[in-house]
């Protein structure tokens, strides 16, 4: 499958679903969605550094480590992963971690503290030093804003004009702002994005990019469709940490993303509505 290949929508009882958990390129690699799609393109797009090897710091919950590590091995490129707040002999016992390094990923432990602030900085450090392409955690819109918004906008074009609400999670708030692209770019009949937020509050990132957006692109975004629900800070259950199981007609959602953004559309129905699924688990 080419980055540049719309994934399905398919109607699944009540519900549209915008199947980006379809996205799997690789036969090695289990690693699927728009994080896949979007970590391919930033590598490529910074292959001058990625060519000395990739490196990031991330969370032992996170599959960014697998994602990262997929796109390295297909590139031909060094991958080493950095992580903090566990112990070495641990890693081969963790899903993310053991996976990363089956993918020929070099991983570590770099700090006592699982800060992501900690992990960024020994991560970037290490780059500067060896001339490395490092990919922030949950990436990093600000510098590579074509890759990004691009890459999740043109998925947009397939969404059917019956579908009036999407219900979206969000994390680090980029599939977010590239649906947003996409609705300023093509023609559809979206009236409300509900952003179930998964991860801490991210309306001032929200509006921090659609003002980015808007001065180097002059492209407005349609941020008044958002209601954001702040499920992270309100709700119980709703931890990043914490996992949920959800299923629908044999449709298996993300146990620490999507289920949870399934669970409040059940709890929340919504007619004529679409659900983006970022990606599956594995």
């Amino acid at each position: 499958m080419d980055t540049r290949d719309l994934t399905p929508v398919e109607r699944i009882g009540d519900y549209w679903f915008k199947r980006e958990d379809l996205y799997k390129p690789y036969a090695f690699s289990p690693a699927n969605g728009s994080k896949l799609r979007q970590c391919q393109l930033l590598v490529a797009k910074n292959m001058d550094k990625a060519r000395n090897g990739v490196i990031t710091g991330t969370s032992i919950l996170s599959p960014q480590a697998v994602i990262i590590a997929s796109v390295a091995k297909d590139m031909g490129v060094p991958c080493t992963i950095y992580y903090g707040g566990t112990r070495e002999d641990l890693l081969p016992e963790r899903k993310y971690p053991s996976l990363a390094m089956s993918l020929g990923a070099d991983v570590s432990i770099v700090s006592k503290l699982a800060y992501t602030s900690v992990l960024t900085a020994r991560a970037e450090e290490k780059a500067l030093t060896d001339g490395l392409f490092h990919v922030r955690y949950g990436f990093d819109l600000r510098s590579n804003l074509d890759v990004f918004v691009e890459s999740v906008a043109r998925q947009v074009e397939n969404i059917p004009s019956e579908v009036h609400n999407i219900v979206i999670t969000v994390g680090s708030a980029i599939t977010l702002v590239g649906l947003l692209y996409g609705l300023a770019t093509y023609e559809t009949n979206i009236e409300r994005i509900y952003a179930i937020g998964c991860a801490p509050n991210r309306i001032n990132t929200i509006q921090d990019y659609a003002d980015m957006i808007w001065y180097e692109r002059g492209v407005l975004l349609p941020a008044h469709l958002i209601r954001y629900v702040d499920a992270f800070n309100t709700m119980k259950g709703y931890k990043y940490e914490n996992t949920m199981r959800e299923s629908y007609h044999g449709l298996e959602f993300h146990p620490r993303y999507e289920a949870k953004t399934f669970h409040w559309l059940r709890s929340n129905p919504l007619p004529d509505c679409l659900m983006w699924v970022t990606g599956q688990d594995f």
